[in-house]
């Protein structure tokens, strides 16, 4: 009754920590059979099926471990005629189960492009390889990803983001951008609290520093990606058109402690004189914000940038370009 097209079919049933979690074999059968009894009812269902790459339940799935296939491929080789899309999830950072501390900036910044990139190329190398597919390429949705880490400020799982981890954030959208031929959908997981964009006390709410990135992206970044030759490491370039065609945007992000500056040359369009910079930066790579008080990293607004010399990003920071093109 609510039009939701979309539809998951189960959740990380590959994990015995899971309600309802079963054994692949018992799995497939169980998905194919949902997906079918769905599309009877209304065959414009998107349908998600369940994936992950790597994980082989060797302690609750003996035949899955007897095979030596991740759940993404038992799903692909059992289940592609009966999905629109297949899962991954990821994170990434101190997370709680394991004893991994602090790393340095910049391995941090990297951190979930590396995890997305790894996602990426490990389905072009297995669906390349599975004869089933017949070349086809079956579309990811990444819909659980985000820095998780150990130490919780905001009840269960409600972990502090810092400066450093809106810049990964940044960074690893860049990195959606340049796979979106593959993967079609990605989820920020979660919004409240619980690894979430936003941290609420009793009495206030605030954004975190990734949720701070997600909005300036959804707001001000375009539609159509661009592909860039260049690898700018330790910076993080991308680029892309607005929907209606008429102004270019360009993301870096500036990992490093000294303002760095980018000279732009495109071919087959001109810009115009000036166009205007947002950007996400604080005091340290640690910074953050706290619910009821002052905002201590935030969106800044630059207006009147001028496109004949080269953008200056600010150190420790996410910087967003928006150029009008002449037209």
């Amino acid at each position: 009754p609510y039009g939701v097209k979309f539809w998951c079919v189960g959740n990380e049933m590959f994990g015995p920590w899971q309600l309802g979690f079963m054994q692949m074999q018992h799995y497939t059968l169980k998905h194919n059979l949902f997906a079918e009894a769905m599309w009877k009812v209304d065959s414009s269902l998107k349908l998600t099926a369940v994936g992950d790459l790597e994980t082989i339940n060797k302690d609750y799935d003996p035949a899955q471990a007897r095979s030596g296939k991740g759940c993404t491929q038992i799903m692909l080789e059992q289940c592609a005629g009966h999905m629109s899309i297949l899962s991954e999830h990821f994170y990434s950072g101190r997370v709680p189960w394991t004893k991994d501390g602090r790393v340095d900036l910049l391995t941090h910044v990297g951190l979930l492009l590396e995890a997305i990139r790894k996602k990426a190329d490990g389905h072009r190398k297995l669906q390349a390889s599975l004869p089933n597919l017949q070349g086809r390429l079956m579309p990811i949705t990444m819909d659980e990803w985000n820095y998780w880490h150990r130490e919780y400020a905001y009840g269960e799982l409600g972990c502090i983001y810092e400066l450093s981890d809106g810049l990964g954030t940044a960074a690893g959208l860049h990195e959606y951008f340049r796979q979106s031929d593959l993967i079609h959908m990605a989820h920020y997981a979660q919004t409240v609290n619980v690894i979430g964009a936003i941290k609420t006390t009793k009495t206030a709410a605030e954004m975190e520093t990734t949720g701070l990135v997600l909005q300036l992206y959804r707001a001000h970044f375009g539609e159509k990606p661009l592909v860039l030759e260049k690898n700018f490491a330790p910076y993080d370039i991308a680029a892309a058109l607005t929907k209606d065609g008429k102004s270019l945007t360009v993301g870096v992000v500036n990992p490093t402690s000294e303002e760095i500056s980018i000279a732009l040359a495109p071919t087959g369009v001109a810009l115009a004189e000036s166009g205007t910079r947002y950007h996400i930066t604080g005091p340290n790579d640690r910074a953050h914000n706290t619910p009821g008080q002052p905002r201590v990293v935030d969106i800044q607004r630059t207006d009147h940038i001028a496109t004949a010399t080269p953008l200056r990003i600010p150190a420790l920071s996410t910087a967003l370009f928006v150029l009008p093109l002449k037209l």
